[in-house]
């Protein structure tokens, strides 16, 4: 990698509120959450998520159990509002790609620093879904609809 290249944790700091708007502009497009839920709270969580990965991505110090903490506040927020794992799953993916796509627009040339980014989401993924399992989505309905995923209350 040479001097000039972008590292994948500067574009998760530099370029974080233009990920976190388009994330929850295709989350809304794709319909998987209610349209009651505000922006700020589809947005939340998937920005602390950021932060996390960029400071694990640039070296920074972090606990040994911070990436798993992230992932069981990201799911319980999720489940909170409704989600069921599947909807996780899906949103988290989205929010890999656009944050991919953000990062190439950006000038990450380098496939292994979406290699690194690709490792921490898959490990926010496992553990999201280790603590939806765990405790459980309580009281909702998931339904798939023209390929969106999405959740509704009984």
């Amino acid at each position: 990698m040479g001097s000039d290249d972008v590292r994948m944790e500067t574009v998760l700091v530099v370029r974080r509120y233009a990920i976190l708007e388009a994330f929850v502009a295709r989350a809304r497009e794709l319909e998987i959450f209610d349209p009651k839920i505000s922006a700020m709270e589809i947005a939340r969580p998937a920005g602390m998520c950021l932060h996390w990965m960029s400071r694990a991505l640039g070296g920074m110090r972090t606990e040994p159990m911070e990436g798993t903490r992230v992932a069981y506040d990201y799911a319980d927020e999720r489940m909170r509002i409704g989600c069921a794992t599947h909807a996780i799953l899906v949103e988290l993916g989205v929010l890999r790609a656009i944050t991919a796509d953000v990062a190439i627009k950006s000038g990450v040339s380098d496939p292994r620093e979406i290699e690194r980014l690709t490792t921490l989401v898959h490990r926010v993924v496992t553990d999201a879904v280790v603590r939806v399992e765990a405790v459980g989505p309580k009281r909702a309905i998931s339904t798939v609809r023209m390929g969106a995923v999405t959740r509704r209350s009984r």
